[in-house]
């Protein structure tokens, strides 16, 4: 009897297993993540006034706040950026270091993959010409994207307001108009960092 029911409750178990539905276990690998954007660092620009600047000095602080407006903008696009007040608290060891060798090590010290630099040698305001005319703002900079590790290039980027109307350089001639009206230097100076960022942030994308 107790074979029986063993045999019984056995044949049962089966019955029920049997009945249930077929169910498989699908592994799915996760989704690789992509690595972000390089972290950079943006040094303070160097001042450096061209001759044909038009006898307007470029402020000695316009290159840090260069520095930080650009970080601003490569932000907006997503790159990782070093706070600038930490790269701007990075010591000057050596009086006669040159700009890409400060810029690497700088870097290199705050821990950022990637370094901008640059240099502005115009910064001028509209205003009335000899001749009574108006003389129209001008801005003239000129900046490089380097890998920290190697100093190897990645991207430049020369701006010059004066060239924009004959296609020479720079980005298009709408920044010399906001609105149908002139644009001070100010402005003209941010539109260009803002195009400068988002060729330096595609740039650093495709150097991954």
């Amino acid at each position: 009897m107790r074979t029986w029911l063993l045999g019984s409750g056995l044949a049962l178990a089966l019955a029920v297993v049997g009945c249930r539905p077929y169910r498989t276990t699908v592994r799915t690998e996760a989704p690789v993540p992509k690595p972000a954007v390089p972290q950079v660092a943006v040094v303070p620009f160097v001042v450096a006034n061209a001759p044909e600047s038009g006898g307007a000095a470029v402020p000695p602080g316009l290159g840090t706040a260069v520095a930080r407006r650009l970080a601003v903008h490569l932000a907006s696009h997503g790159v990782r950026v070093i706070d600038p007040e930490i790269v701007l608290r990075a010591p000057v060891e050596n009086v006669r270091e040159d700009q890409p060798a400060r810029a690497i090590r700088i870097a290199l010290q705050v821990g950022a993959s990637r370094v901008v630099f640059g240099t502005v040698t115009r910064y001028r305001e509209r205003g009335d010409t000899a001749g009574g005319g108006e003389q129209p703002a001008s801005v003239a900079y000129q900046a490089v994207l380097v890998r920290a590790l190697d100093g190897v290039v990645l991207a430049t980027e020369r701006f010059d307001s004066a060239a924009l109307p004959s296609g020479d350089a720079g980005g298009p001639v709408s920044h010399l108009l906001h609105g149908g009206l002139p644009v001070g230097r100010g402005q003209l100076l941010d539109g260009a960092l803002g195009e400068t960022g988002g060729r330096f942030a595609a740039a650093m994308k495709r150097s991954r």
